[in-house]
């Protein structure tokens, strides 16, 4: 701390200890860390201090502790989160101001998209309850390409740099974060050219279909209607469906199998609660026509997916889950 006043830094300082070297502290004073901080003129704010998630157990004295550097201003910081069970807990309990996503979990993220969907799922909740994410254990590019894909705010590992004595010319490798981050761009502007191109040659097909075949509900037989929609559309369309304005399932759904296009389940399911139908409902009260939802895991098949909508009138919503494919044609235009 002292070296650090001397330096006069202007990063973070990151505190790992134990809870129980302090357990029997009564008064704030006793704690030497918040004693030299205030001995070397080191701002309370400035200090992170780090404690294990599995260490957290609600243990009145930890509590009583972890109260005295909140109060002085310093921030808390979850080490190894995500293996224990009670993390939401924890948390609610803590409100600390980062999680360190455990490094068991960065290192297999590269290999394993369960393991980078994890991460994503921690990130995500971060981001919602306002907690800064810290990615650490990164030890390859691959490794840190994923912790920027999956929303991570700060990053840790020998891959950037290595424990040095002194925060003066510390030697980062600014070059390997540069990579990943402009990996990351060019990533984002692929996905959101191939999702318009998606949306666009669906958009096509689609009413060119409808154009052709006037839809009456009430009086054209749904399914068989959907049936004859999915024989012009390419393979990657796996399933279609219609739903009400308020996420009513008034088809079956209708798939396309190896062989054959068939009904696979009947209708009257409600998808209201479900991700893809608040997409669609925001992209259509924002004024749009259509659009494509983000990519997800197909339940039954685990492929990576996306929903296409379209507005067939101010009640009828058609959805199509396609596959991800790469888009290798040109689309006529549609003006």
């Amino acid at each position: 701390m002292e070296r650090y006043a001397e330096e006069a830094c202007d990063k973070d300082l990151y505190f790992n200890m134990r809870l129980e070297w302090l357990t029997g502290v009564d008064i704030p004073h006793e704690i030497h860390t918040l004693r030299w901080a205030k001995e070397f003129d080191i701002a309370p704010e400035r200090l992170v201090i780090e404690i294990t998630e599995e260490e957290f157990n609600m243990n009145k004295d930890y509590i009583k502790v972890l109260t005295f550097f909140t109060d002085a201003g310093c921030r808390i910081a979850l080490d190894d989160y995500g293996k224990s069970a009670s993390n939401i807990d924890r948390l609610a309990h803590l409100s600390p101001a980062v999680i360190k996503i455990d490094m068991e979990y960065i290192q297999k993220s590269a290999e394993s998209f369960h393991h980078r969907s994890y991460i994503y799922s921690l990130t995500s909740f971060a981001e919602f309850v306002g907690v800064d994410v810290l990615c650490e254990g990164i030890e390859t590019q691959e490794q840190l390409d994923v912790c920027m894909e999956t929303k991570g705010r700060y990053f840790q590992g020998f891959l950037l740099g290595v424990p040095q004595p002194t925060t003066r010319n510390a030697v980062v490798d600014y070059e390997a974060f540069s990579q990943s981050s402009e990996k990351l761009l060019s990533s984002l502007h692929n996905r959101m050219t191939h999702t318009n191109a998606l949306r666009r040659s669906m958009d096509i097909l689609v009413e060119s279909f409808v154009a052709e075949n006037v839809f009456v509900m009430g009086k054209t037989p749904v399914d068989l209607y959907l049936i004859n929609l999915m024989r012009t559309l390419p393979p990657h369309v796996m399933r279609l469906f219609l739903c009400d304005r308020r996420g009513k399932q008034l088809s079956g759904n209708i798939e396309r199998g190896a062989n054959d296009i068939r009904v696979a389940t009947p209708p009257g399911a409600n998808w209201r609660w479900r991700g893809f139908f608040h997409e669609a409902t925001r992209m259509f009260e924002s004024g749009r026509q259509s659009g494509v939802t983000g990519a997800y895991r197909d339940v039954r098949t685990k492929e990576r997916i996306f929903t296409y909508f379209t507005v067939l009138n101010s009640d009828l919503f058609l959805f199509a889950d396609v596959r991800r494919v790469t888009l290798n044609f040109c689309l006529p235009d549609k003006s």
